[in-house]
């Protein structure tokens, strides 16, 4: 059943694989879009008590694991500490090299299940030391995360956005079509800014993690072992 809505601005936000921007260009959008050739899979779960003690002691909010030898990378990141102060919720992005087109329909990537992707990462990691694998291995099937669902600059957009509209609104510009074109012409400007600056970084990174993947190359010059810290959880009444 068609729905019919009222207002005064219609935004055209339809993601990467819009039908507009396919229409206007004649082409379709996997001619224009070129993903980092990268395997990535996001876990996240809830820790508490001794594992949650053992992650901290890995890193206060964060930390990676590099593996040249098995070819990937992990990064790990504290979301929060939960109100109980001694739980917090985490996740994990395993990132590995891939010569293929990630983004093609058929590629593994796209057609494995939540199960399949968090069995190959626990595959791939059971050669590493059980403090490192921890994490992976208390990972919930159902935690791993679909494709899509990190669109962090997707939600940034949709923030600012708002904003914009909203400040129109309070300064009643909403049916000023100029001062819309004008703050429509800085919130792109914007966007489009910050977007590439996060394209380019991806893509350096990318580059960085391929080159030490295939060299095998060490984060070691320079390092030292820092000592192990006690983690104490301190939950203030």
């Amino acid at each position: 059943m068609a729905q019919v809505l009222g207002g005064d601005i219609l935004v055209g936000a339809d993601g990467v694989y819009k039908c507009r921007q396919q229409h206007l260009l004649q082409r379709p959008s996997s001619d224009l879009l070129q993903v980092v050739p990268l395997n990535t899979i996001v876990g996240e779960l809830t820790l508490s008590g001794e594992t949650f003690k053992r992650q901290l002691a890995l890193g206060h909010s964060a930390y990676n694991l590099i593996n040249p030898e098995l070819g990937f990378i992990g990064f790990f990141g504290l979301h929060h500490v939960l109100p109980d102060g001694a739980s917090c919720r985490i996740f994990w992005m395993y990132m590995q090299p891939n010569s293929d087109d990630v983004s093609h329909a058929q590629h593994w990537l796209q057609m494995s299940s939540q199960r399949e992707k968090l069995g190959h990462v626990l595959r791939t990691v059971a050669r590493i030391p059980p403090k490192f694998r921890e994490i992976f291995e208390l990972t919930p099937t159902d935690r791993v995360r679909r494709e899509g669902e990190g669109a962090f600059h997707a939600f940034i957009d949709a923030m600012k956005l708002t904003a914009t509209l909203d400040q129109l609104y309070v300064d009643d510009k909403v049916n000023d079509i100029i001062a819309v074109k004008a703050a429509g012409t800085d919130y792109h400007a914007e966007m489009l800014k910050r977007g590439l600056t996060a394209v380019r970084s991806s893509r350096r990174s990318y580059q960085e993690a391929k080159k030490r993947a295939e060299t095998k190359q060490h984060f070691t010059s320079g390092m030292k072992s820092l000592p192990a810290e006690e983690i104490v959880l301190e939950v203030k009444a």
